[in-house]
């Protein structure tokens, strides 16, 4: 690949960091028939509107010039795209810089636009980790059969059932109860030891029946389930401000204090996961 190809797709890669459909060399065509062969094409939406920019990529040892800009701006129009976006690593002669400021067009270099989005690169890079969260999640979920027992669902009735002396001797205890242990407790207060059969066996801490499918490893299973959770909540930490934030990494915790440091940590950690459960996903039946 020459130098200049290679510059427009390291241009096409960073649109697409920034959450955009980036194509290279790509052939659009006007309206009136007319196809203009692009270095890059970028696509978004926002707000359910497709947005479309034009890229050209001068790797040159020079300046680019004023015509360069009002080409770009002639091919915008002819287009009707949102924005022409001309990429230089040189710079621009100050007659580009001044056309530029009254047209549609944005002058940048590579590290410009890097920085310039950096914000915006650090929003992408999130929202692909919460999706990729999601994925995961649900992936799991094909694996993991959760039922919630009935007792949740009765307490309110069945609390009424107890005097006023157990009601605040329950709220007088410095911690909540154990699930299992409370659901014991209130048995025997109210004398229907009936109600530990509503409970499944194999109930865990969160007062949820959980099981795999067949073929998964269940403790493999539940370790990814929890770091999953971890990852989660670290980044909606980290979304609220809230440093700093402790991230249970595979080889140690880590302690992250901006949103780079998290995203450092939880992208490779996201990795290994979908490693994980691609292995778990080839042994179930």
């Amino acid at each position: 690949m020459r130098a200049w190809e290679r510059y427009q797709h390291q241009a096409a890669d960073l649109l697409r960091e920034l959450g955009f459909t980036a194509e290279v060399n790509d052939p659009l065509q006007a309206p009136n028939g007319v196809v203009h062969r692009v270095d890059v094409s970028a696509r978004i939406a926002l707000a359910g509107v497709s947005v479309l920019w034009v890229v050209e990529c001068k790797l040159w040892n020079r300046a680019v010039p004023k015509e360069k800009v009002s080409a770009l701006k002639d091919i915008v129009n002819d287009l009707g795209a949102d924005r022409g976006l001309l990429m230089s690593e040189k710079g621009f002669q100050s007659g580009a810089v001044n056309l530029a400021a009254v047209k549609n067009v944005t002058l940048s270099s590579l590290d410009e636009l890097r920085t310039n989005a950096a914000e915006q690169l650090i929003a992408a890079r999130v929202t692909a980790a919460e999706l990729r969260l999601l994925s995961l999640i649900r992936r799991i979920t094909r694996d993991l059969r959760t039922f919630g027992p009935a007792v949740p669902h009765l307490l309110p009735a069945l609390a009424e059932r107890l005097t006023e002396e157990d009601r605040a001797e329950f709220a007088r205890r410095p911690a909540a109860t154990g699930f299992l242990e409370g659901i014991a407790d209130l048995a025997s207060r109210i004398g229907d030891p009936s109600i530990r059969n509503l409970v499944p066996s194999g109930l865990d801490a969160s007062g949820m029946y959980r099981t795999w499918r067949g073929g998964v490893d269940p403790a493999a299973g539940s370790t990814t389930a929890s770091v999953i959770g971890h990852l989660t909540q670290a980044l909606n930490q980290g979304r609220l401000g809230d440093w700093p934030v402790l991230i249970k990494a595979p080889d140690a915790p880590k302690l992250a204090w901006s949103m780079p440091q998290l995203l450092g940590v939880v992208e490779p950690g996201l990795t290994l996961l979908e490693q994980q459960v691609d292995r778990q996903e080839a042994k179930a039946r």
